[in-house]
């Protein structure tokens, strides 16, 4: 997906906007104007969501691998009191 470049986008429409003639033609950039101002709001907040909601998955992926070390650790104690209770179980 190509990035926009919204300075180059803005210029574009501002020109549009001097040279428009009619009436007709200055509200219609007026509007292309409005609408290209909306998607840049638009898409500027949907960025920035998207920069948390990465940051919050990193850290909630660093959580579940610290998770799982804890997991294994806990398995592997198991594993050893099951050893031992089968030891136990075989010297009654």
């Amino acid at each position: 997906m190509s990035s926009i470049d919204w300075d180059k986008l803005e210029e574009v429409v501002e020109r549009a906007v001097r040279k428009a003639r009619s009436e007709e033609l200055k509200e219609m950039a007026e509007a292309v104007k409005a609408l290209a101002e909306y998607m840049r709001t638009g898409f500027q907040e949907i960025l920035k969501r998207l920069d948390e909601h990465d940051k919050r998955l990193g850290e909630i992926t660093e959580i579940l691998r610290r998770h799982e070390e804890i997991l294994k650790r806990h398995e592997e104690i198991l594993s050893d009191h099951g050893k031992t209770l089968n030891e136990l179980v075989k010297a009654v």
